[in-house]
C-alpha cells in the first residue's frame, strides 16, 4: 500500500469495523480501528470509535476516555459533521455535560437530518436520564433515518421491554430486527420474549426452538425453553431441557448460572412426581453454595439463592432463617428484592412474595415479567398483582 494511507482506504477501514461492532464482537472491532490507527495515527474518528468501543463494550473507560480526547484534538482535518460529532461525544462520555452534548447532537442533527447516530445518542442520554419516553422518540428517528442499522433497534427493543414494559413496542422492535438479522439468535430470541410479555406462550415457545436452531448455545434460549415447557405441564420434558442446561454449564459451553439452572431443575423433578429425586438435588446445590463461603461471604442474592435451594429441598426452617437477615439488608438493590421474591414464592408466602416483587419494581428492576415464566414464582403468577407488575400490553388488533 505504501507510505501514504489513502482516503478511501481510511473510509473502507472504518466502515469495516463499524459493521462489526455488536457486543459478541467488540474484539474484532478493536482491532480494526487499530490496525486503521496504525496506518494513519491521526485517523481522529477511527480513535473516537475506538474510544467508545473501550467505554461501551470492553470495560476501559480510563483509556476510552483517553482516545476520545486525541481523537478531539486530532480532528482539525476532520470534516465539519465528524468534528462536531466528537465534539459531542467527548462532552458526553469524558466531560459529563449531558445537556451540552444533547444540545451538540440537535445541532448536529439540524444540520445532518439524515445522520443517524446524533438521534441514537440522544436517546442513550435521555434513557440515562430516565426521560424514556423522549428516549424512545429519538431510537425511532434514528431508525427511520438508517433503517439498515440494528443499533437504534436494540435499544429500543431493551428500552419498550425494559423501561417502558410496552410488550406490543418490544415485538416491533424485534420483528424488525429479525428481518434485518435473520441469523442473529439475539433477535429471535428478543422476539420470542416479546411474545412471553405478552402471555403468547405456544409462539414464545416455537421462538425459543428457533433461536436455538441458529445458536444451541444461547445463554437465554435453552433455560427459557425449559421454563415455557414446565409452565404449560411438560414437566418431564423441562426436566431433560434443565439437564442439558446444567451439563453445558458446568462444562462451560454456555455460560448460565448454576445454582439457578438447578434450582430449575429441582423444581422442575418436583412437577414430575419425582420428589425425593428434587429434593437430594437441590440439597446438594444448598451444600455446593455453603461450601463456596468459606473463600468469602456469599452476596446477599447468593444467599436468597440458597435459601430457595434449601426450600426445595423440604428445609423451610433454615430457609426462613437465612431469609430473615436479608430481609433488614439496608437498602437493597432490585436484584436482591427480586431473589427474596423468588425464595418466598418457594416458601408458599404470597404476601412475603409480592412485597418483595412490589419492592423490586419500585427500585427498578428491569424484567418484571420473567415472574410468569420462572419456575419459582409458579405459585403466584396469576396474583392480579402481577398484571401491574409486568403488564401484557394492549391486545393485539383483530
Amino acid at each position: 500500500m505504501g507510505v501514504v494511507y489513502r482516503a478511501r482506504d481510511r473510509v473502507l477501514e472504518r466502515e469495516v469495523a463499524l459493521k462489526l461492532i455488536r457486543p459478541e464482537r467488540a474484539a474484532d472491532a478493536e482491532r480494526a480501528y487499530r490496525e486503521a490507527l496504525e496506518h494513519d495515527p491521526h485517523f481522529a474518528m477511527a480513535r473516537g470509535s475506538l474510544g467508545l468501543l473501550l467505554i461501551q463494550f470492553l470495560g476501559q473507560p480510563e483509556e476510552g476516555r483517553e482516545m476520545l480526547t486525541r481523537a478531539l484534538e486530532d480532528a482539525s482535518d476532520a470534516s465539519q459533521r465528524e468534528h462536531l460529532h466528537l465534539r459531542a461525544t467527548h462532552r458526553q462520555f469524558v466531560a459529563g455535560d449531558l445537556e451540552g452534548a444533547l444540545d451538540d447532537y440537535r445541532f448536529i442533527s439540524e444540520l445532518y437530518p439524515d445522520y443517524m447516530v446524533p438521534y441514537n445518542n440522544s436517546g442513550r442520554i435521555l434513557l440515562q436520564q430516565s426521560r424514556f419516553e423522549d428516549a424512545a422518540e429519538m431510537f425511532e428517528r434514528a431508525h427511520r433515518v438508517h433503517p439498515r442499522s440494528a443499533v437504534p433497534l436494540w435499544n429500543l427493543w431493551f428500552l419498550s421491554a425494559q423501561r417502558l414494559k410496552d410488550p406490543i413496542g418490544a415485538e416491533r422492535a424485534a420483528r424488525s430486527l429479525v428481518d434485518l438479522l435473520p441469523d442473529n439468535a439475539h433477535a429471535e430470541h428478543m422476539l420470542a420474549w416479546s411474545f412471553v410479555m405478552q402471555r403468547r406462550f405456544a409462539e414464545a415457545e416455537d421462538g425459543m426452538r428457533a433461536t436455538l436452531e441458529i445458536d444451541p448455545a444461547h445463554a437465554w434460549g435453552l433455560p427459557n425453553l425449559g421454563h415455557l415447557l414446565l409452565r404449560r405441564g411438560a414437566a418431564d420434558e423441562a426436566v431433560n431441557v434443565y439437564r442439558e442446561l446444567l451439563a453445558r454449564a458446568r462444562e462451560g459451553s454456555l455460560e448460565t448460572d448454576v445454582p439457578h439452572a438447578t434450582l430449575c431443575l429441582g423444581l422442575a423433578l418436583m412437577d414430575a412426581g419425582r420428589e425425593s429425586e428434587a429434593r437430594q438435588v437441590a440439597a446438594e446445590a444448598a451444600q455446593a453454595l455453603e461450601a463456596r463461603e468459606e473463600a468469602g461471604p456469599l452476596a446477599p442474592a447468593e444467599e436468597a439463592l440458597r435459601a430457595a435451594l434449601l426450600a426445595t429441598a423440604g428445609q423451610e426452617s433454615d430457609a426462613r432463617a437465612l431469609l430473615e437477615p436479608l430481609m433488614r439488608h439496608e437498602d437493597p438493590p432490585a436484584a436482591l428484592w427480586f431473589s427474596l421474591a423468588r425464595t418466598w414464592a418457594v416458601l408458599g408466602d404470597r404476601d412475603q412474595a409480592l412485597a418483595c416483587l412490589q419492592r423490586a419494581d419500585t427500585v427498578g428492576h428491569e424484567d418484571m415479567h420473567m415472574i410468569l415464566v420462572g419456575p419459582s414464582f409458579a405459585s403466584i403468577r396469576d396474583d392480579p398483582v402481577v398484571e401491574s407488575l409486568a403488564p401484557r400490553g394492549p391486545a393485539p388488533a383483530s
